[in-house]
């Protein structure tokens, strides 16, 4: 499931922003890479989603006051 919103995202938000019909024909490409990927790494989502979860947040954004603490 996430390989084929991954898919979706790849093909219609830039079809979307800059309204080009061919852009819609690639949706078989990133298909098959999408599936590509996961034969080689199934479990490669759940590594992304380990990273995001687990990264400070930049130096720059305000710290918040209740909630996660980042060492």
């Amino acid at each position: 499931m996430p390989y084929m919103m991954a898919v979706g995202a790849l093909t219609m938000l830039p079809f979307i922003w800059f309204k080009v019909i061919a852009w819609l024909l690639t949706g078989p490409l990133w298909y098959g890479l999408a599936r590509a990927f996961v034969a080689i790494n199934p479990n490669g989502h759940k590594a992304v989603a380990v990273v995001l979860n687990k990264t400070p947040p930049a130096l720059s954004r305000k710290k918040r006051k209740a909630g996660r603490h980042y060492v």
